[in-house]
């Protein structure tokens, strides 16, 4: 048992994510990414997309008048239209905008923030990896839903976040500093004592520090410390709505796999990880890891 959370906790310490800073930016809306023919670009600080993948993933309708250069979108009660180099309206209420909707290289682009908040979106840009986070009311709604509590789950709460977690599992804490940060990890082991866990690890930087950054220093030692484990994976997701990567793991002779998302916050000094620890491939756990990854709100995020 005590080797057993030995290794967990120093996992926490080092499982991390890499990231390439890209010149186009990532769109994501509701934790999916949406695909575009033609890539986003970045004017004067604000994003543009193509018009039809946008509204289309939105579920708003589009119509073009070429011959007043006008974009008209609809869904619901709402009416959103562009003009060309021009003016933007919502619901016949103008709206200033720093960049016009346009045309480039025969493609019409038009400004992601203004098209995402008019339809009711919260929007979000998340800088250190290069992603716009999209998240409608509905997805909103479901995460802060108080009915989500399930039989034979309860929830942990803390100053800076709350999780629901199977009621039978054994929680522990740990915490500790190093010349860097300062850690407290929440464990969540599994009675069968078998090794399957989630662990969420708040880490407080001394030093202020990008997702670029942390990636490069940590990465590689990850790298050269598990040699028994492999990278598998690492994709765009959200945690609580918001930009986020998720680590995938194995271990060289598969019979361990770890899954673990990574979210620093606004001001670069805190970092928050949600790790998924999975032996022999036992199924149930995997469900249970579910419901407890979409419980997980966090309250401090400065």
């Amino acid at each position: 048992m005590r080797y057993i959370i030995k290794m967990l906790l120093t996992l926490v310490a080092i499982f991390l994510f890499a990231s390439i800073a890209n010149a186009s930016p990532k769109v994501l809306l509701d934790g999916k990414e949406i695909s575009f023919d033609v890539p986003p670009i970045v004017e004067n600080g604000r994003t543009l997309v193509p018009l039809r993948a946008i509204f289309t993933a939105l579920g708003a309708e589009v119509k073009w008048d070429n011959a007043t250069q006008t974009i008209t979108s609809i869904k619901g009660d709402t009416v959103v239209k562009l003009i060309i180099g021009g003016e933007a309206f919502k619901n016949n209420n103008q709206v200033d905008l720093e960049v016009p909707a346009k045309i480039v290289d025969g493609r019409t682009l038009v400004p992601l923030r203004f098209v995402g908040e008019s339809f009711d979106c919260k929007v979000n840009w998340v800088k250190d990896i290069q992603t716009i986070v999209l998240s409608t009311i509905a997805s909103i709604q479901e995460n802060n839903s108080e009915d989500k509590l399930k039989l034979g789950y309860k929830i942990f709460e803390t100053d800076d976040f709350s999780i629901m977690y199977p009621e039978d599992w054994i929680y522990s804490k740990n915490s500790y500093e190093s010349t860097e940060s300062t850690f407290t990890n929440h464990i969540f082991l599994c009675p069968d004592l078998k090794g399957n866990a989630i662990i969420v690890n708040v880490e407080d930087l001394k030093t202020p520090m990008g997702l670029g950054q942390y990636i490069d220093n940590c990465c590689s030692l990850f790298r050269n410390i598990y040699s028994d484990f492999s990278i598998k994976e690492i994709s765009d997701t959200t945690l609580d709505g918001n930009a986020a990567k998720r680590l995938s793991i194995t271990a060289k002779d598969e019979t361990s796999s770890f899954s673990q998302i990574i979210i620093t916050t606004i001001n670069k000094t805190r970092v928050y990880s949600v790790l998924f620890i999975e032996r022999e491939n036992t199924s149930p756990v995997l469900d249970e890891f579910a419901e407890v990854e979409k419980s997980f709100k966090i309250i401090k995020f400065n």
